[in-house]
């Protein structure tokens, strides 16, 4: 029941769950790392990480033990200690796409971008239809103002999931860059139909709108952005959108 619950996104009832297994068996180590991750959903990454590292104890071989306390240690920006847990993680089961992929994104962090790109093929190697290693990827070469390959790694990411949000914000952003407005709205109009609730969405579409004088529909995507979002309201962007 505990992982039903989880799965439902009730994370209070699972972790209910979870301990009523955990008060007949207090070393049945899959609930004690399923506690983590649900309290790790619920932002109590310090119990999380006690509940990983007591599964740890009780099973050293468990790879999602240390794939969980790896994700809770980025959160923490603790990098480095991420790192570790992915890579023992990966050493247990060397066909842990998911780690090689939060690997390479910790190993982002600390600007180690020839070892990232390495992940994320690795990650694809293993499962060429994961469209989050594509995206990631993608986010790397857009870091390192490589926008062809940027843009070549979020197409892959949306050929694999159409309903990808992210990607296509992400793809507008490097065509916005490149002052192809036209083409950004349209990326950031497919975004808003998966997302109409993506406040950056309507507020950066706003500003390719105001660059080929459609102030108008400027102003209405903006007014949507700081309706979803009122600490958007930017009082120099309004004066140029009511500027004729």
């Amino acid at each position: 029941m505990g992982n039903y619950y989880f799965y439902q996104t009730e994370f209070e009832r699972a972790i209910t769950q979870y301990d009523l297994i955990l008060s007949i068996d207090k070393i049945f180590f899959m609930a004690i790392s399923n506690k983590g991750y649900a309290l790790a959903e619920l932002r109590k990454y310090a119990d999380a990480i006690s509940c990983f590292d007591k599964a740890i104890e009780f099973k050293p071989d468990h790879p999602l033990s240390f794939f969980g306390k790896g994700d809770v240690l980025g959160r923490f920006a603790k990098f480095e200690e991420a790192i570790s847990c992915f890579d023992k993680a990966i050493e247990l089961k060397p066909d842990y796409y998911e780690a090689f992929v939060n690997k390479g994104v910790s190993l982002s962090y600390i600007n180690k971008y020839k070892e990232v790109i390495s992940c994320f093929d690795k990650a694809i190697e293993i499962k060429p239809d994961y469209p989050e290693a594509f995206f990631n990827k993608g986010s790397t070469f857009n870091e390192l103002k490589k926008y062809e390959e940027a843009t070549e790694c979020y197409d892959k990411a949306i050929e694999i999931n159409p309903d990808y949000p992210e990607a296509f914000f992400s793809k507008g952003s490097i065509l916005t860059t490149l002052k192809k407005y036209k083409e950004t709205i349209k990326c950031f109009d497919k975004a808003i139909a998966l997302k109409p609730d993506y406040s950056l969405l309507f507020y950066n579409k706003a500003i390719c709108l105001i660059y080929i004088n459609k102030k108008k529909n400027a102003l209405n995507n903006y007014n949507k952005a700081i309706k979803i979002n009122p600490t958007l309201r930017n009082f120099e962007l309004e004066k140029i959108i009511s500027n004729d």
